[in-house]
């Protein structure tokens, strides 16, 4: 082949075909994934509003604290159809994927067209490229449970890209079906309400006609964004102050950026200290360098635009995670499925500075094709691997438990994983390691009491399940899963017949 053709059957544009295959095939164990007990079954397998086909439910119901409609809907859907398959489910998510995977390299390439039609393409491809295969992604794309962050997302991009071909051709057609993906992303999960931003950011020069076209999109997240509030109470109530949650954001933002980079010891479970050492050095350093990226950002707005709007684009998205830190009664700083679109920013602005120097000349191209392969071989491996602690419940939660032996979240999740598999006494065995962890968190002594009771040693039941129900919780607001240890003690009274004292027990959980 001539270099011409060689350059022709290189094009981005039938390269991203290929992308999408490859990312296909690397993602093609996941389908053989059973559903993990650790939030499948909370919103589907054992959802009553996902085991019915009932869309007026899925309207007016939360998941229990988060507005999910959209999501909820295609999960009924999938059972209607197929039953609880989990294949169904994964395959899903995965053709979502392979839909962001698309839109990806189509606006991170409109968006890098000042640069020159084949700076852009490249560009856009290698977004794509690492979009897709990052073992950061994993979560998103291998957890049914994540259905919500992926689905928001695919919408969102769906929404930006059909706002770039308004501005385009100034056709109304193109916003109104913008504005319709993004009440069906904003259903899917509230977490993209800062699209309007995006849409403002990427809206330039900026005007008054681009202001007045932002209106709609920002309707949209102020109405959207006080119905998620109906659910976000105890989120709001977490005894996290200001600054407290400052500092966790600042580190979220900092250790999505380092695993980017360098995408070790991914896991399910992210926990921060709680209480907040406030005077901790590496919350301190998270905060700087979150200040210095703004910085940057400000100082490259008119020399640099791609860049400066790319780390606008990333920290933006990553705003609607300040409100995400409290989980089940513990502090989590990050959740890998949260920066799934918000790399796309991060990956756009480096992408300009990166791709452009490498297509200079002939022996420049050969070396970035080379180093590009290296980067997608990389990745593709890395991923697979990561994928494979997805494949049931006790292999994701040790993991988790491996990477934070101190947890007693993930021990305690673990040691149920355990008993749903019918080996109690591991199960009581992390349950214990849970309790010296933590010995103020209720559900463990709930879990532990159960175990106990099912393989008949009643009086140690009833003890431990007493003392849960005693044990004062660290400094934050009591959660529902704190009156398990009465709920549990209750209907063991039930059983052996004492129903006065399980009424007694009942009305002390009241």
């Amino acid at each position: 082949m001539t270099a011409t053709e060689w350059k022709h059957a290189l094009a981005p544009e039938k390269l991203i075909g290929v992308l999408c295959v490859l990312t296909f095939l690397i993602y093609l164990p996941s389908l053989g994934h059973d559903f993990v007990s650790y939030d499948d079954s909370l919103l589907i397998y054992a959802n009553p509003t996902v085991l019915d086909l009932n869309v007026w439910r899925a309207f007016t119901t939360f998941d229990p604290e988060l507005y999910i409609p959209i999501t909820l809907l295609s999960y009924q859907l999938e059972n209607a159809l197929f039953g609880l398959n989990p294949l169904v489910f994964h395959l899903t998510s995965l053709l979502f994927h392979l839909v962001s995977v698309f839109l990806v390299f189509g606006i991170v390439r409109k968006l890098s067209e000042k640069l020159g039609a084949e700076n852009a393409a490249w560009i856009g491809l290698s977004v794509a490229i690492v979009f897709a295969l990052h073992p950061l992604q994993v979560e998103t794309v291998a957890w049914a449970a994540a259905r919500k962050d992926l689905l928001s997302s695919t919408l969102a991009l769906g929404s930006i890209t059909l706002f770039l071909k308004c501005k385009q051709t100034n056709r109304l057609s193109y916003f109104v079906w913008s504005l319709v993906l993004f009440v069906l992303a904003l259903g899917a999960k509230v977490t993209v309400v800062m699209l309007p931003f995006l849409i403002l950011l990427i809206d330039q020069p900026f005007s008054k006609k681009s202001l007045i076209r932002s209106v709609p999109y920002f309707a949209l997240s102020f109405l959207f964004g006080c119905i998620a509030l109906l659910g976000k109470w105890t989120q709001l109530e977490d005894g996290l102050n200001v600054l407290e949650k400052a500092l966790l954001w600042s580190k979220g933002v900092v250790f999505y950026l380092q695993k980017l980079f360098l995408p070790t010891d991914l896991t399910l479970l992210h926990p921060a200290p709680f209480p907040v050492d406030v005077a901790s050095p590496s919350l301190w350093g998270a905060c700087t360098t979150v200040l210095i990226m703004i910085l940057l950002m400000i100082t490259l707005r008119k020399k640099r635009r791609e860049v400066s709007a790319g780390i606008a684009w990333y920290l933006i998205m990553l705003v609607p995670t300040y409100a995400s830190f409290w989980k089940n009664g513990f502090v989590y700083f990050a959740s890998e499925r949260y920066a799934y679109i918000a790399i796309v920013g991060l990956l756009w602005a480096l992408g300009t500075m990166i791709i452009p120097p490498f297509l200079k000349n002939t022996s420049s191209q050969k070396m970035g094709l080379i180093t590009l392969s290296v980067i997608t071989i990389t990745l593709s491996v890395l991923s697979i691997f990561q994928m494979r602690t997805w494949a049931d419940s006790i292999t994701l939660l040790s993991r988790a438990v491996a990477l934070n032996p101190d947890s007693a979240h993930a021990l305690n999740n673990l040691g149920t994983s355990y008993y749903e598999a019918g080996e109690y006494e591991k199960a009581l065995e992390l349950y214990d390691r849970a309790i010296s962890a933590n010995p103020s968190f209720p559900e463990i002594y709930a879990s532990k009491g159960f175990v106990l009771a099912m393989i008949g040693k009643k009086s140690e039941a009833e003890e431990i399940l007493k003392k849960g129900m005693t044990v004062t919780p660290p400094p934050r607001p009591h959660i529902e899963s704190d009156i398990a240890p009465f709920m549990v003690l209750a209907d063991f009274y039930d059983q052996e017949e004492r129903s006065d004292l399980a009424l007694e027990v009942l009305s002390q959980a009241v």
